[in-house]
């Protein structure tokens, strides 16, 4: 994926309300709340940042790519 395209996924899910809500639950403690965020996962949880792109797994825990309506 290029530069770019990854840009316009991680500001889609910004301002998605249900994507940034999982994504400011993937954000550890430890993080300011400004600082960019690439990587994060949480254990029990099925969503995961990598890159500044939201993987989700599924019920055979293959990750896949978060992809929003407005992509599609």
């Amino acid at each position: 994926m290029d530069d770019i395209l990854r840009q316009q996924f991680r500001t889609a899910y910004k301002t998605d309300r249900v994507y940034s809500k999982i994504i400011q639950d993937l954000r550890p403690a430890t993080t300011k709340e400004n600082e960019e965020m690439f990587d994060a996962s949480k254990f029990g949880y099925t969503f995961r940042l990598k890159d500044g792109l939201l993987y989700s797994k599924d019920n055979e825990g293959i990750e896949r790519l978060v992809v929003l309506f407005l992509f599609v």
